[in-house]
């Protein structure tokens, strides 16, 4: 299962007219994002190869480059199996002023720009560089809109 199927196709989500998950989706997004196995070391490089190799070059250059099947699956594969963590991050950071909901969706789009800025080379595993800027969005959105969440009107 890829992360758009969770988000966007399963029949058990019931997003919100923008396709972000909401309060009364929580617990069947709880139990589908822990059906996702957690990636080895191995296929977290294997996927983070495919995608540094083919796509991200391009996405960089162009943000509305359509990308291959290959490095979909490379980027959904990275996306899903650390969206547990996203949710463990968004509960920790929880406070009045949001839901558990909109801090999630914030976290994934940090998880998703990640994918996109990942560089391998550098060192560290995926995941604390994704957990790094879904802080980022999630204490962005935070501390400039006190009482809202922004919704991006693209995301990818």
């Amino acid at each position: 299962m890829n992360y758009y199927n969770i988000c966007h196709r399963s029949p058990a989500m019931n997003l919100d007219r923008f396709g972000y998950l909401d309060i009364e989706s929580l617990p069947n997004y709880f139990i589908e994002i822990n059906r996702i196995p957690l990636l080895t070391r191995d296929e977290e490089q294997k996927f983070t190869e495919r995608y540094n190799a083919c796509c991200q070059p391009l996405k960089k250059a162009n943000p509305d480059h359509r990308l291959c099947p290959y490095c979909e699956e490379a980027k959904n594969k990275l996306i899903a199996s650390n969206l547990r963590f996203v949710v463990s991050l968004a509960k920790s950071h929880q406070n009045g002023k949001f839901t558990l909901p909109e801090l999630i969706n914030q976290g994934n789009l940090g998880l998703q720009n990640a994918v996109d800025q990942y560089d391998r080379n550098a060192g560290h595993q995926f995941i604390s560089y994704g957990l790094w800027w879904s802080k980022q969005f999630i204490l962005k959105a935070v501390s400039e809109r006190p009482g809202m969440i922004h919704i991006p009107k693209r995301s990818s």
